[in-house]
């Protein structure tokens, strides 16, 4: 059966696939060099699921967003056997290495968690001190969130500024029947990154 899907909701995907395609036409070198950079931020029996680099605490050094996912989650990620994935925010300085600011184990959904999408991470975007997740997920109705959390130089430390979600039929052309709520800092308070739970 073919599902139609919006393209607001498409556009997340197709540049995470995107994102895969070019890292598929890296050269092994810089394959290899890439997660040479970030291994030693890398548990045992742990991988790479992705590296998102840019501009995390608003200064002049290069840092990154790291998603890890746990060895073998593939075949034994499900419901009642959670892997949940680690986040790492990685900070960089005038060496051109990194310190590890903070992590939070409750922000990516473990694999599988959504049966009909098992990757429900659809994109991760970082600019200037803003950083979004975005999942989709669903059969017919689907669904989409996308959590962003800003850079308080203040407080040093990033916090929830927004978090969407919605839902929609894929066999529903009409866009007014699409659901989407919009929660802000005055509707949840003043939430830490490393505070923040996603199966709250």
């Amino acid at each position: 059966m073919f599902y139609t899907i919006p393209m607001k909701y498409l556009l997340p995907i197709c540049l995470l696939h995107f994102a895969f395609l070019s890292d598929a036409q890296m050269s092994d070198q810089s394959v290899e060099d890439q997660l040479e950079k970030f291994k030693s931020y890398v548990p045992k029996g742990y991988f790479i699921v992705s590296i998102t680099e840019g501009d995390l605490n608003l200064d002049q050094w290069n840092d990154a967003i790291l998603i890890l996912g746990q060895d073998c989650e593939d075949s034994l990620s499900n419901f009642d056997n959670q892997m949940k994935r680690k986040c790492l925010l990685l900070t960089g300085n005038e060496k051109n290495t990194y310190e590890l600011a903070c992590e939070n184990d409750n922000i990516i959904y473990y694999y599988k968690y959504d049966w009909n999408f098992p990757e429900s991470l659809a994109a991760v975007n970082l600019k200037k001190g803003i950083f979004t997740f975005s999942f989709y997920g669903g059969m017919r109705t689907r669904w989409h969130r996308e959590i962003s959390f800003h850079y308080s130089t203040e407080k040093k430390l990033w916090y929830l500024i927004s978090d969407t979600f919605g839902t929609f039929d894929a066999l529903e052309e009409d866009p007014s029947l699409e659901t989407e709520k919009n929660l802000f800092e005055k509707d949840f308070g003043f939430v830490n990154f490393t505070a923040f739970d996603i199966y709250e």
